[in-house]
């Protein structure tokens, strides 16, 4: 595994919402922020430019936890490059997590990633359905977008998605919170 720095300040405050900063000292080197999403509270102002994923940590008291990770500063110039350095720098953030979660429940929680709307035409498109305020979180890897229902859901991909012959990403999976 790579190695990762939790970044903390105790003499300053965090933003409303974010959790942690997390540095990757390494090529590429990336200063990350990590935003714990409240599925009950209305999202506002919730559209990032960079490159980010969306993951969950299941507690073992059954509590589900969601996070969005976006690259804030540095990075490669291949998204890719950068998705997959955050997949792993979001392993390495739950293994935090667990240390904490043995110490109060005795056991470490698990954690996943969001699946992909669509594998095939669009394997970086991870929708979040966020029910108690039917809100969509769309994250399209190198930024992400909070939309109210299911056609403004749609209208988003199709213009992010939407190749020179007019053919559309086909429906996907949608992950629920």
């Amino acid at each position: 595994m790579r190695d990762f720095y939790l970044c903390h300040n105790p003499l300053g405050k965090m933003p409303a919402g974010r959790v942690a900063y997390i540095y990757h000292p390494d090529t590429p080197r990336i200063f990350s922020s990590v935003i714990e999403i409240d599925p009950i509270k209305v999202l506002l102002d919730f559209n990032f430019k960079g490159c980010n994923i969306i993951f969950e940590y299941d507690r073992p008291d059954g509590k589900r936890r969601l996070f969005l990770m976006i690259v804030m500063q540095g990075g490669a110039r291949n998204m890719y490059t950068n998705i997959t350095l955050l997949r792993e720098a979001a392993g390495w953030y739950c293994t935090c997590l667990n240390k904490e979660e043995l110490t109060t429940y005795g056991k470490p929680g698990s954690w996943s990633l969001m699946r992909p709307y669509n594998k095939n035409q669009a394997p970086n498109l991870e929708v979040l359905h966020i029910r108690s305020t039917n809100q969509y979180l769309i994250s399209y890897g190198a930024g992400i977008f909070c939309t109210e229902g299911m056609k403004e859901l749609h209208t988003i991909i199709d213009l992010l998605y939407k190749d020179e012959d007019g053919n559309v990403v086909e429906q996907g999976d949608i992950n629920y919170a």
